[in-house]
């Protein structure tokens, strides 16, 4: 088990466990990003197809290879879609949130990279070191306006079995604000999932990233469901929520009157579609809190469905203000950037006792967001214009 803590804040491993509670704990897959500009030439030379997102299974030695006699530049950030949520909410609260980030990495240079730049951020580290594989790592192939990654999960998709009876983890969970669940980490380490939902206290919040499409359709391990039932908070774009819609429909695919070549969403439609998950879900657990389901969908209005005890569910629709069309990078990241926006808001509420204002955590999210795809990978540059009010 790896503590790391901020020297800046000069937080002791004693003050950490003395804390009331922390604000924020995530499950994910901790990775390096590795940035590399390159040409379309090479990506034609070594079969790697243009702005797509792959997922291999022996590590990058190959590419690199190939990159070091192209004698380009390489930049290494912390990257893995948790712990990139995780230092954006950090990083919108100033510093000033105690937040943990939960993970596995290798006992090698890029997992000393990641501690590193957490502790810059002020963020506990509670990395089990797994000596047999490398930390995980993802190449980010830039050409131009486009990005093509390569990822190998490495020790992020392993968890050793005594990991979460540690005494240190258990404090963590059992104190903390809100539990941030990303859907790769639930559908990766199925049985660890399985044991932190029976060690989270009944008042403690789960968030849930539906992560992407694919975890929910025909492949889906039961216990993306459990979470799903469980979770007090739900984030997804409309393509998961559609994937979450057909999942609980046995199979059922969402359809409208819309001409079926237009790939775009309306907005009843998502309404539609986000009430439907809501009544399947309360028709087989018993809420005793309120219930969030936010579904994005890129420049278009987000839907938020909410579901309180008494007060049945209500939906809220919230514009979005897109970036300027010559400051477009890219949209990866943009849903985990949301997340960050919108749980670093809740998390101000909850520090101050006051009721959440759900308005302000969507704007939150949504300048995240769109700072994020401004940016090549999780760019955090000085302080936020922001202003949490």
């Amino acid at each position: 088990m790896i503590i790391h803590f901020s020297k800046v804040e000069k937080r002791s491993f004693l003050s950490v466990l003395i804390v009331s509670l922390f604000d924020l704990v995530g499950f994910g897959t901790p990775l390096v990003d590795i940035i590399v500009p390159v040409s379309h030439n090479f990506l034609r030379k070594n079969s790697i197809p243009e702005d797509e997102n792959l997922l291999i299974t022996e590590p990058l030695t190959r590419y690199l290879d190939a990159l070091k006699v192209e004698n380009v530049k390489f930049e290494y950030r912390a990257g893995g879609g948790t712990t990139n949520t995780l230092r954006i909410c950090q990083w919108l609260l100033g510093g000033s949130g105690f937040v943990v980030d939960v993970g596995s990495i290798g006992k090698d240079a890029n997992g000393e990279l990641l501690l590193k730049e957490l502790e810059k951020k002020g963020i506990v580290a509670q990395y089990s070191r797994v000596s047999d594989f490398q930390t995980g790592s993802c190449l980010v192939l830039v050409t131009g306006k486009t990005r093509t990654t390569i990822a190998h999960l490495g020790a992020s998709q392993y968890c050793p079995e005594h990991f979460l009876q540690n005494e240190i983890l258990k404090n963590s969970l059992s104190n903390a604000k809100i539990m941030y669940l990303s859907s790769y980490y639930v559908n990766t380490l199925k049985d660890k999932t399985s044991q932190l939902l029976n060690l989270v206290p009944k008042e403690t919040t789960i968030a849930l990233n539906l992560s992407a499409s694919y975890l929910w359709q025909s492949s889906y391990s039961e216990i993306l469901k459990t979470c799903l039932y469980n979770s007090d908070l739900i984030f997804g774009n409309v393509g998961e929520a559609k994937s979450v819609y057909s999942l609980l429909n046995k199979g059922t695919e969402f359809s409208d009157n819309q001409n079926k070549n237009d790939k775009s969403h309306s907005i009843s439609e998502i309404k539609e579609i986000s009430k439907n998950i809501f009544h399947k879900i309360l028709n087989k657990t018993h809420f005793e809190k309120a219930k969030i389901l936010t579904i994005t969908d890129g420049v278009n209005p987000t839907i938020i469905s909410s579901y309180s005890p008494g007060d049945g569910i209500k939906q809220e629709i919230f514009d979005v203000v897109p970036c300027k069309k010559e400051e477009f990078v890219d949209s990866n990241g943009a849903g985990d950037a949301f997340v960050a926006g919108f749980l670093s808001q809740l998390i101000k509420y909850k520090n101050e006792n006051r009721n959440v204002n759900l308005n302000k955590c969507l704007k939150a999210g949504h300048w995240a967001a769109k700072y994020i795809v401004t940016q090549i990978g999780c760019n955090l540059i000085g302080d936020p214009k922001f202003v949490l009010s």
